[in-house]
């Protein structure tokens, strides 16, 4: 069986990072990393000179704009990463007949169903953020004759997001000190780009998919474990009276 070729796009970011090394460790392919400075997905010929290049089986698309509220006041930076970027690759995997990975986001909904999301549900994005990638959707769907769309919420793992302070641990730590509790519910990450390159394996040739919900956490609970471990110690795993 041939080794398959797998390009990371975005490959220094929080995903991209960590998908590299849980994709090199699973080992079921050459995995090749192309960082923004190497590639930037809005310039068309850019993006399609590195594919036609390195001629890939798969395309994982990790290259975003997720500052969620600063694409309130940068639209235009937002659209034209998630989605005329996203447009850009999925017509170069077309070009090479690699199939496209783009990773989209539960924004895309607007929170009001009242049960859990599939992926027949219309789309009902309530910022640019979600609106931009609903747009990427759309136009890799067209473009893209062999894609997969991910739908993931928050992520987080050891690389951590540089525009959001650090890895989940050092923000949660530094929101502590300041008295800034946060609560969201995430998905574990690392569990996600296993799953990710496990549906990316198994996709049909001519389908477009949604990832569907893997596990989940409640983060106030892993933000209280952290600021336990900070306040009293790594060895400490309860208070004594």
């Amino acid at each position: 069986m041939n080794r398959q070729r797998i390009v990371v796009l975005g490959s220094t970011g929080q995903l991209g990072t960590d998908l590299v090394e849980v994709l090199r460790l699973d080992d079921k392919g050459e995995t090749v990393p192309v960082s923004h400075a190497a590639c930037d997905c809005t310039n068309a010929n850019e993006v399609g000179e590195m594919l036609r290049k390195l001629h890939p089986d798969v395309v994982i698309n990790c290259a975003a704009y997720v500052r969620v509220d600063d694409c309130e006041d940068h639209a235009r930076e937002a659209f034209a990463v998630n989605a005329i970027g996203a447009l850009n690759v999925a017509r170069a995997c077309a070009a090479v007949e690699a199939l496209c990975v783009y990773i989209s986001t539960d924004y895309v909904f607007d929170g009001s169903k009242g049960s859990p999301y599939v992926e027949s549900d219309p789309t009902c994005p309530i910022n640019v953020y979600g609106a931009s990638k609903v747009a990427g959707e759309h136009l890799v769907q067209q473009a893209a004759p062999h894609s997969l769309i991910v739908r993931t919420s928050s992520l987080f793992g050891k690389t951590g997001a540089r525009g959001k302070g650090g890895n989940f641990v050092e923000t949660i730590v530094a929101k502590a000190k300041a008295a800034l509790p946060r609560w969201r519910i995430l998905s574990h990450l690392c569990h996600r780009k296993l799953r990710l390159w496990r549906c990316a394996e198994t996709v049909p040739p001519d389908d477009s998919e949604s990832l569907p919900e893997a596990s989940v956490l409640l983060q106030y609970w892993l933000s209280r474990m952290v600021r336990h471990r900070e306040y009293f110690g790594p060895h400490v795993t309860r208070r004594q009276n």
